[in-house]
């Protein structure tokens, strides 16, 4: 069996070595007087970010599946050469049929290094200067690292950002918006145009799957005389059944300030970022657990008034019932809400999705609820959604 030979591994085959030292000579022949003084006053007062930083870390936003050898893959190189050598006998006759290597290729974006915006999605024209990045994490030859994994990227020549491998995961995988979808993934590997904005509704994947109800559900559609299916779908896009899940709205905080007698003092120690698209925020750590923690320290019954809590995301609550029994109260708040909207009501049992979605959700996002409650219905009952 053929082997390779030390003598076919030329300068640079494993490393990327170069000269960099001449800025440190007096040497003429290396440098003039000129080019020396300015390496001197550079290396003296020039920073260096990347001083004693061995990995850096990053999240996978995409991956494909890469069955040939690249430079970038040495390992599946020099099996390649090695293969042609066994197989022709001859180094310089290619075989006719190419052997193929099990690997992936990823895009990992690091923001520390990124002046490139952020990926949107698995079709963003962005991730085409993105370079591939493949794994030396022990198993991911066959499967492949999860969407939104957080990694170690090690460089060989971290000044030139060269060659860059996954040396070991971090963490993860977090879900992170139009990245941590397998659908979307297997558009962007297709080459299938995936809309962004809000056409990325086409790329939501419903989180249920066919079954029936708990006990709970079950009662709870019994009390309003509807589908089980529709109050599972309901809990599937408010919380994911998360009974715990919360989301403080800092618009609605800025609304009833005056009336809950918030002084302007008050009001600007809760953060809110206003945009031209909704009413509502956009920033996660203005609405998170955090937010609504530093809302309640200001104005606690105007902060439980503001926030979404629990299955069904339902705003206002008891906040010690909530805290004791969250899955109980969730329910409960449920039906009360629903007993106070007959027109949501009447929509549940239509399956009128975009009404359902005005009422319950607000008329700025018919469009992101209506498809989503669509898709999860049918995802439960095992039928074609009707948006």
């Amino acid at each position: 069996m053929a082997e390779i030979k030390l003598s076919d591994l030329p300068y640079g085959s494993l490393n990327n070595l170069e000269d960099n030292s001449s800025g440190d000579s007096g040497d003429r022949r290396r440098t003039g007087a000129t080019t020396f003084l300015r390496f001197a006053v550079e290396k003296v007062f020039g920073k260096d970010t990347l001083d004693n930083v061995a990995e850096l870390n990053g999240v996978i936003v995409s991956y494909r599946p890469v069955a040939y050898p690249s430079y970038k893959n040495r390992t599946a190189m020099f099996e390649e050469f090695v293969y042609k050598i066994n197989e022709t006998g001859d180094e310089e006759k290619p075989e006719e049929n190419p052997k193929k290597y099990a690997s992936f290729a990823y895009k990992v974006y690091i923001p520390e290094l990124e002046c490139r915006p952020a990926p949107k999605s698995f079709n963003d024209p962005v991730l085409i200067t993105y370079p591939d990045i493949y794994s030396d994490v022990e198993g991911t030859q066959n499967l492949p690292l999860e969407l939104g994994t957080l990694v170690a990227v090690k460089y060989e020549d971290i000044n030139n950002l060269f060659n860059p491998r996954i040396v070991r995961k971090v963490g993860g995988p977090i879900q992170i918006e139009n990245i941590a979808s397998e659908a979307i993934n297997e558009a962007f590997r297709k080459g299938i145009p995936a809309p962004l904005g809000d056409g990325a509704n086409s790329n939501y994947v419903a989180k249920s799957k066919p079954g029936p109800p708990t006990e709970a559900q079950q009662a709870a559609a019994d009390a309003l005389g509807v589908e089980s299916a529709v109050i599972q779908a309901i809990e599937a896009v408010e919380s994911g059944g998360s009974a715990s899940a919360i989301r403080f709205e800092p618009h609605k905080f800025y609304e009833k300030a005056a009336e809950f007698g918030v002084s302007n003092t008050e009001l600007s120690k809760i953060p809110f970022t206003r945009n031209d698209k909704v009413p509502f925020s956009l920033v996660a750590s203005e609405t998170n657990k955090n937010a609504f923690d530093r809302a309640y320290a200001v104005n606690a019954p105007l902060a439980i008034y503001s926030t979404s809590f629990g299955l069904y995301q339902v705003l206002g609550y008891n906040f010690e019932g909530y805290r004791s029994n969250p899955e109980g109260v969730s329910y409960e708040l449920l039906l009360t809400w629903f007993k106070g909207s007959p027109g949501a009501k009447t929509a549940a049992k239509k399956k009128d999705w975009e009404k359902l979605a005005s009422l319950y959700n607000g008329p700025a996002n018919v469009k992101k609820y209506a498809p989503r409650l669509s898709k999860e219905y049918a995802a439960i009952t095992g039928t074609t959604p009707t948006i």
